[in-house]
């Protein structure tokens, strides 16, 4: 076979296979080039939202805090369920600075997403 119809083969499956990985996806408006911005004293709710693909099951979702409980909180639950094509769920973190913070500290906020199916059943 020509090496021409290899790499085309090649390039459908791969291009095939791309389309069939879908996950949960969570947008932030902040990443480390863009920080969240805020006086000393100040407080600020913050949303994430949560994105379904249209090509994923109905998901059930657990946000955990693992960074940066000292300021922030998740005020919006802990578990949210995700349909199909869905991407107006929000995670919302209540942030806090302290009053005492000075001009140019940084404070960490982590949290974790994990997600699954919502009809399958086991740990998450």
């Amino acid at each position: 076979m020509d090496h021409k119809y290899k790499l085309i083969i090649l390039s459908t499956l791969l291009m095939l296979n791309l389309s069939i990985i879908t996950a949960l996806g969570v947008n932030s408006p902040y990443w480390q080039e863009n920080p969240l911005k805020m006086y000393s004293g100040e407080t600020k709710d913050i949303s994430f939202a949560l994105a379904n693909s249209i090509n994923e099951p109905t998901t059930e979702a657990f946000v955990t805090l693992i960074e940066g409980n000292e300021i922030a909180e998740i005020v919006s639950g802990e578990r949210y369920i995700v349909q199909p094509g869905e991407n107006d769920k929000n995670i919302i973190l209540r942030i806090n600075t302290p009053q005492n913070a000075n001009l140019g500290e940084k404070y960490n906020v982590k949290f974790s997403v994990q997600y699954s199916p919502a009809e399958e059943s086991g740990n998450v």
